[in-house]
């Protein structure tokens, strides 16, 4: 199975041979930091929420390591059911 990679708008296409194109949402450390810090949380609280060790939160907030999508996810839902202001429009 081949597979492509491409880059739009702050995300990533993974298409593979046969499959759909896929959209992956990426989030940046900036990102990150912005959400927590509108939670009112610490890196040590936000870890115990997600279930990481609070370096890793550190570390993702540097750029050190790559937040992956199912993290980024997580993240924005934590964000949005704090404020659901903050919830993106959905299309009809």
């Amino acid at each position: 199975m081949r597979r492509n990679r491409a880059a739009l708008a702050g995300h990533e296409i993974f298409i593979a041979s046969g499959y759909a194109p896929c959209i992956v949402t990426s989030m940046t450390g900036n990102e990150l930091r912005q959400i927590r810090e509108r939670l009112g949380l610490t890196q040590v609280e936000l870890a115990a929420d997600v279930g990481l060790d609070p370096n890793s939160i550190a570390r993702q907030e540097r750029g050190e390591v790559a937040i992956r999508e199912p993290l980024a996810k997580l993240y924005r839902l934590l964000a949005e059911r704090a404020n659901p202001r903050l919830k993106p429009k959905r299309r009809r």
